[in-house]
């Protein structure tokens, strides 16, 4: 999923881990001590019809704690936190003061892991159709499985998997998110429902045999849970939870509306009454057909489209109403859109990445959700105080990072400069560069450079031109097979080069040393009636001279660094060059 830099540069001074981000992340595919910034509960709780029964761990006889193998990797129950070698926080749950249940598995660490922890005494789901389990956890995967199971009889159980689509080293819920405490809510109706004993065991399954990507049996991180309700949900309760409007550069008046409707309630639902409006106008009402099963979702697109394409910014009301719905708190979803105007490139675009640039509509992707990504950084600037960087990794990298939208023109050439360096090259990660006609990978085709990193800062000077007129943006991939250190890119400058001819030099002109830091030289063998003029990347004239010898030296120690235009005219004869002051 895309972020907004502006909201990750929000993030940047309150984001402090305990290691260098520069540096390839421990061990590779490892544990490591990463961690992405933490949110608070996730999930939505559904409406209760009815709360059947509720455990908060103050009190541990309540709990039976036993394994399968035969050792002492157990549950605990207390306020103690995980204390292994890659600990990780302690659970924020609601009343974590009274205690919590954890299973420290990177403490114990012995390598094969099956415990258990079980209610001692059974539940009584007698006249409830419908029964969910709603608990808070905080849990990190490396190896290992976590499984709900209910019995009936504390004899046979039926397994309920979850945190299945949490990776190797990702917190829950997965992905780039790290959401402490989260809220997890399962329907065990299937076995639960209308029982008169039932049983609930929070299982860790990571025995010797079992089989995982880091091949690291019975030795992970942590799996805290606090806050265990039953209760029976209402039987109708609809809401929207999601959308795939996004902000982006001139949008369209006929923008397509898909959003994602869940059912908290225990009751299947059809012919849903949705809607959505644009900042406070018609509402556009329509029927989503379902059906749509209880702790279920499915998503809907509207027949109608969103006018986005006046003013500079939308608020878009979404909504999904049944009849009968017991809670409306969740009914409603409400979001911004951006609507970006494109940079016209008459004068030059720099983004130098500082505090003070705005970043509103660049966008990263962090594809292979690994939790690491591209985000502003005050350390090894090339220009100013701030660089770009894709951090450290533990594994493979797959990042994109795409610029705001250019209008540009099929027949015009443009040049594309930026700087570029890689932190060390033990562990290198490579980089490319695209044209793209949206902040997206697939659109993201047209290469403009591939770079050979370098420890040190290198300039990249490109020049492309666009298949037809229109919007498009720029787009980096850092890429690498196994975890790597980290990438910086700084003074990017957007520019267009129509006109510029430094192939077919006929003045015969040479301009070094290139980049300088005191004095350039600028030779001129045609210089009758030639000048010479220096441009910032802004198109500002920041030298100006008449040229009456074929060798002139120009002083450029009081320029600030970056790039510049020198540019050379005579009779029958225009040179244009860039030049990198460091």
């Amino acid at each position: 999923m895309k972020k907004h830099l502006l909201i990750l540069l929000s993030l940047i001074t309150t984001f402090q881990l305990g290691f260098s981000q520069d540096a390839r992340l421990a061990n590779g595919k490892g544990k490591n001590h990463y961690a992405p910034t933490v949110s608070s509960q996730k999930g939505i709780t559904p409406k209760s019809l009815a709360t059947i029964w509720t455990d908060d761990f103050s009190d541990p006889n309540n709990w039976d704690i036993s394994n399968q193998v035969g050792n002492t990797d157990d549950w605990v129950i207390g306020t103690g936190v995980p204390s292994g070698l890659y600990a990780i926080p302690g659970i924020l749950s609601t009343t974590a003061t009274n205690g919590f249940a954890l299973f420290d598995s990177d403490l114990l660490c012995s390598g094969d892991q099956i415990a258990d922890l079980t209610t001692v005494n059974s539940i009584n789901c007698s006249g409830n159709s419908a029964v969910i389990i709603s608990f808070e956890q905080y849990y990190r995967r490396y190896d290992d499985s976590t499984i709900v199971f209910v019995s009936t009889d504390n004899i046979n159980w039926t397994g309920f998997p979850l945190n299945t689509t949490v990776l190797n080293n990702e917190f829950c819920p997965g992905g780039t998110a790290n959401v402490n405490p989260d809220l997890v809510n399962i329907n065990i109706s299937s076995v639960a429902a209308n029982q008169a004993t039932v049983w609930i065991r929070f299982e860790f399954y990571s025995p010797s045999t079992f089989v995982g990507p880091a091949g690291a049996p019975g030795c992970g991180y942590s799996w805290m849970i606090d806050d265990v309700t039953l209760f029976e949900p209402a039987a109708v309760d609809a809401g929207v939870t999601a959308s795939t409007l996004s902000s982006g550069c001139l949008l369209s008046s006929t923008t397509p509306v898909t959003i994602t409707i869940n059912n908290y309630g225990g009751s299947s639902i059809s012919n849903i009454p949705v809607s959505f409006s644009v900042n406070g106008g018609a509402a556009v009402n329509e029927v989503a057909p379902g059906p749509i099963a209880p702790n279920s979702s499915a998503d809907y697109t509207f027949t109608a489209t969103a006018n986005l394409s006046t003013g500079a910014s939308s608020s878009v009301n979404c909504s999904a109403t049944m009849p009968g719905d017991a809670n409306t708190a969740n009914n409603s979803l409400s979001v911004t859109v951006d609507n970006f105007t494109p940079v016209n490139l008459s004068t030059a675009y720099v983004m130098d990445f500082e505090p003070a640039d705005d970043l509103s509509a660049w966008a990263v992707y962090d594809a292979n959700g690994d939790g690491v990504s591209w985000a502003p950084v005050a350390s090894l600037a090339y220009s100013g105080t701030q660089a770009i960087r894709k951090a450290g990794s533990g594994s493979a990298d797959d990042d994109w990072m795409w610029s705001g939208c250019f209008n540009m023109s099929a027949g015009s050439t443009y040049q594309l400069d930026y700087w570029y360096r890689q932190f060390d090259l033990q562990a290198p990660c490579d980089l490319e560069v695209f044209l793209a006609t949206s902040q997206d990978v697939a659109t993201s085709t047209q290469a403009i450079a591939s770079e050979v990193i370098d420890s040190i800062y290198h300039l990249s000077s490109n020049t492309f031109t666009v298949p037809t007129n229109g919007n498009y943006y720029i787009g980096w991939h850092a890429f690498s097979a196994a975890g790597s250190s980290s990438i910086r890119v700084d003074l990017v400058t957007v520019s267009s080069a129509t006109g510029i001819n430094e192939a077919t030099n006929v003045g015969g002109v040479k301009v070094f040393p290139n980049p300088a830091e005191n004095l350039i030289a600028i030779q001129v063998k045609k210089y009758d009636n030639s000048t010479v003029r220096i441009f910032d990347v802004t198109g500002n004239e920041i030298y100006n001279a008449l040229l009456n010898e074929m060798n002139t030296t120009v002083d450029v120690s009081t320029f600030a660094a970056g790039l510049y235009l020198v540019k050379v005219e005579g009779n029958d004869f225009s040179y244009s060059e860039k030049l990198t002051v460091k």
